[in-house]
């Protein structure tokens, strides 16, 4: 029997549960029981340590009560999709680079924001609505032509439309891009019975990636033999330009690749 010294305070309410009365404790365990009543009506007995703890607030009601609510994160994501929503409405009509959104659409299998585009030259797709206000999609592809230019073979004279990406002249055959260079050089191959690979790195002479000339241009077998290559080229560059006492007119011409030494950042 636990000995009860001072009588619960009978009345008295915590959370949802008024006492009523002190009980017997018939689990032997040591702890105090008292009867309480809900505010739903229910009678319950209780521990005393547990009510004023607030470990128990109710008969059980008010758990009834919070699982009829819907989960915490079904909430995120019903006002995430209603963010969603709104913002892609918000954009419908509006007018991003070359673009111009139709409406929403959803993609089978991303959860972010897309919409059905069309490109001021009358192409219809659908695109990252994101990627569109960031300005990372600006038309259909369409737009990379519009700086396009014409170059004409060497080997046969065909005239060929590229256009500048990333450095490099790329065409459009056969449904995919290919470097300018790279398709000359294989043509030129095919002239004289020698297949281009795979592995093939071709190299402008003078580093403008823009001049395709054939006489700008050289070939190795494989990556490893061409970064060796550029390696050789430095080094000989930089003995000779030492050896002629032309080091330091060079690093007054390009102050920028001149390296600060250890000492330097001493002193």
């Amino acid at each position: 029997m636990v000995k009860i010294s001072i009588p619960a305070p009978i009345g008295a309410k915590f959370n949802k549960l008024a006492i009523l009365a002190d009980v017997e404790n018939t689990r032997n365990d040591g702890k105090r029981y008292i009867k309480v009543q809900c505010e739903c009506g229910s009678i319950k007995i209780v521990r005393y340590d547990s009510l004023k703890s607030g470990r128990v607030k109710s008969c059980g009601c008010l758990l009834a009560k919070n699982l009829k609510k819907p989960p915490l994160y079904k909430t995120i994501l019903k006002s995430a999709a209603a963010r969603k929503k709104n913002n892609i409405n918000k954009n419908i009509g509006k007018k991003y680079s070359k673009l111009t959104i139709l409406a929403p659409y959803k993609h089978p299998k991303q959860k972010c924001s897309w919409v059905k585009v069309q490109c001021d030259c009358g192409e219809i797709f659908n695109a990252n609505l994101n990627r569109i206000c960031a300005g990372r999609v600006k038309s259909c592809g369409c737009i990379i032509y519009d700086n396009a230019t014409d170059f004409v073979s060497e080997i046969d004279q065909e005239k060929i439309h590229c256009f500048n990406a990333g450095g490099y002249y790329r065409i459009t055959k056969f449904g995919s891009r290919q470097l300018l260079h790279r398709y000359e050089v294989k043509k030129a191959f095919n002239t004289i019975g020698i297949e281009l690979s795979s592995q093939s790195i071709i190299h402008h002479i003078n580093r403008d990636t823009l001049n395709n000339k054939l006489s700008n241009l050289c070939h190795f077998n494989s990556s490893p033999e061409h970064v060796k290559y550029h390696a050789d080229f430095d080094n000989a560059m930089y003995n000779f330009l030492e050896k002629k006492g032309l080091l330091d007119d060079f690093y007054k011409s390009y102050p920028k690749l001149k390296p600060t030494t250890i000492m330097e950042m001493i002193n």
